[in-house]
């Protein structure tokens, strides 16, 4: 009886630490995405190419000025693909540099995402199931996701 009453309780507590984790390397990739659309005037289309561009040596200066707490370095900026808690798996990257507005105004946009089968699914499968059911139920992302590769939202994350 205790366990039925405890575990609903110890899932919210540790996806909630979890979705923390996620949500500021989420942030991160969206920094570094914008920084790369300022010097090359669209979005990284995949890893390589975001990862190439924030290690190379002429931009030594904007790694630091991006993330001036020394959490990513040109030793580690490689990391900042990879979903905490997932054992190794990437985010999803998506861009469509394609975009254009109804009023014929191209918009470069990406989307990166993480499923929460990706970073929950070794807490308790039953609790997640629960969860993954009740965003269905609601026609969301059935994870943790920032920006939209189908319309302008400001690069906006689906927690704000």
């Amino acid at each position: 009886c205790i366990r039925s009453i405890l575990a609903p309780i110890e899932f919210e507590n540790k996806k909630t630490e979890r979705q923390e984790i996620v949500i500021q390397q989420l942030i991160d990739i969206r920094t570094a995405q914008l920084e790369y659309k300022a010097h090359k005037g669209i979005f990284a289309a995949d890893w390589d190419e975001l990862i190439s561009f924030l290690r190379d040596t002429t931009q030594v200066k904007a790694l630091s000025a991006i993330f001036p707490d020394k959490r990513y370095t040109c030793n580690n900026i490689d990391k900042i693909c990879v979903v905490p808690f997932s054992n190794g798996k990437k985010f999803v990257l998506k861009t469509n540099n394609e975009y254009t507005t109804s009023a014929g105004i191209q918009i470069p946009l990406f989307e990166v995402s993480a499923e929460y089968t990706t970073f929950l699914t070794d807490i308790n499968g039953r609790e997640l199931r629960s969860l993954i059911d009740i965003t269905q139920k609601l026609d969301k992302f059935e994870g943790l996701k920032i920006g939209s590769i189908e319309q302008p939202n400001n690069n906006a994350g689906n927690w704000e």
